[in-house]
């Protein structure tokens, strides 16, 4: 997925409520538990980057790898990665992000999974 922050859509890490709700946001659905998926964010390496997934719905929220929300860790300059064992099937949000609100830039989401999976701009 190619997208880009800009205008009121960079909205910073979560450390800027007021903003941070603005970010894009996709959804995507997983039909059956996964082994593993791989979220990577790449974006201009002079642009401090990360993400947060949200679990929206869990078919099942005793299972191992079952979470409400994981983020990418510590924002790093132009790339970061998360691994899932375990992924738990569901409907998901992800939601990418700059450090700082107000910083424009390109970025590409990549969503690794076993299994081909739709992802929805929602916004």
């Amino acid at each position: 997925i190619t997208g880009k922050w800009s205008g009121v859509s960079a909205g910073g890490c979560p450390n800027h409520p007021a903003t941070y709700p603005n970010n894009p946001m996709y959804q995507f659905r997983v039909e059956q538990d996964l082994v593993a998926l791989r979220v990577e964010l790449k974006a201009p390496k002079e642009v401090q980057i990360g993400f947060e997934i949200l679990c929206v719905e869990a078919k099942n929220t005793e299972a191992k790898g079952y979470f409400s929300k994981k983020g990418s860790g510590s924002y790093r300059s132009g790339y970061v990665v998360l691994e899932l064992e375990n992924f738990v099937a569901g409907v998901y949000n992800l939601i990418p992000s700059t450090f700082y609100a107000g910083v424009e830039a390109p970025y590409f989401l990549n969503i690794y999974a076993p299994t081909a999976l739709k992802v929805n701009r929602l916004k």
